[in-house]
């Protein structure tokens, strides 16, 4: 669900009043996103910031030595990583992916992610 004030809201939907979609299904995001590539074969994805590509490591308890204002940042941080891995993986299930490469100039885990900050950051999605 998409969660946004009212100036967010109109800003989504053009100024016309149109009704903003907040949930699609996964067939429908893709629809959307990737259109031009559901027809094709083994895709090559390639991650700028991947950085930011991550899923949030579960019960890490690093979440309670950080103050509000980075509990926020991380929340943000993570529900943005998850949104992103979620993708990549729901087109890899439609249409199948060659490979995924991961480019930073920070490849590290980020504050709050659940894992030790400055860590290395590597995905591998498996095919």
């Amino acid at each position: 669900m998409l969660d946004t004030n009212k100036t967010g809201e109109a800003i989504l939907s053009g100024w016309r009043n149109e009704e903003l979609i907040t949930e699609e299904t996964e067939g429908e995001m893709l629809q959307r996103a990737c259109e031009e590539l559901l027809t094709m074969k083994n895709i090559v994805v390639m991650n700028d910031e991947a950085h930011h590509c991550y899923r949030e490591k579960v019960g890490s308890g690093e979440e309670e030595k950080l103050t509000a204002e980075h509990r926020q940042e991380a929340k943000e941080n993570n529900e943005a990583a998850r949104l992103w891995i979620s993708g990549i993986e729901a087109l890899k299930r439609k249409v199948g992916l060659r490979a995924v490469y991961d480019l930073s100039a920070t490849p590290f885990f980020l504050r709050g992610s659940g894992y030790e900050e400055g860590t290395p950051n590597f995905i591998v999605l498996t095919h």
